[in-house]
């Protein structure tokens, strides 16, 4: 008994520890995704906007004696961004625009890439074009350069996330469709099989 309830704990201490891990990635996809897109979903900042704020004050200690002023600007600035991201969710939404609460917003490149769906651009692009940012600035500032490499990571592994959660979802439903399908067709069968008419 006691071993049993021993390794529910560790069960649900790794599952607790995954959670936290989660929530920081994507805490810290979300510095830059305020810049990357717009129409979030109403709930999308909420707690990653919070837990951001902490992440980019968190590396920020990792890095004594080197010049923090872009990473503290590059912070401010990205709470000025979240506060407008919020503002322009509440508009849309007092206009009719609905939405998943948790939409981790548009992408706004995709002006320039009309022939690239939004999959595409979160998972490839942005990413890709944040690790460029990270690497003309590195040797500017190091600390903002270091973040910005992470955050691209963060970014393609969060799309990658949400791209593979939707792909199940749609299976799901699919296999739910086929099922209901298929009990529909023995109802049917058995519908027959009573009818003496």
């Amino acid at each position: 008994m006691y071993q049993q309830q021993q390794q529910n704990n560790s069960t649900d201490t790794a599952r607790n520890a995954s959670k936290l891990g989660m929530v920081i990635v994507q805490a810290w996809a979300a510095t830059v995704e305020v810049f990357l897109h717009r129409s979030f979903g109403q709930r999308y900042l909420g707690v990653a906007g919070a837990v951001g704020i902490m992440v980019v004050l968190a590396f920020s200690m990792v890095w004594p004696g080197f010049n923090l002023a872009p990473l503290m600007l590059f912070l401010g600035v990205f709470v000025v961004m979240c506060a407008r991201a919020r503002l322009e969710s509440w508009r849309e939404c007092r206009r009719g625009i609905v939405q998943h609460s948790y939409y981790n917003g548009y992408p706004r490149l995709m002006r320039f890439l009309p022939t690239w769906n939004e999959v595409s651009v979160k998972r490839f692009v942005e990413p890709c074009l944040t690790f460029f940012l990270a690497m003309i600035l590195m040797p500017v500032n190091p600390p903002l350069g270091c973040y910005l490499v992470v955050a691209a990571c963060c970014l393609a592994g969060t799309n990658s996330t949400y791209d593979q959660w939707n792909r199940m979802q749609a299976l799901e439903m699919n296999d739910a469709v086929i099922t209901q399908r298929q009990i529909a067709g023995k109802f049917r069968e058995l519908q027959g099989h009573w009818n003496w008419n």
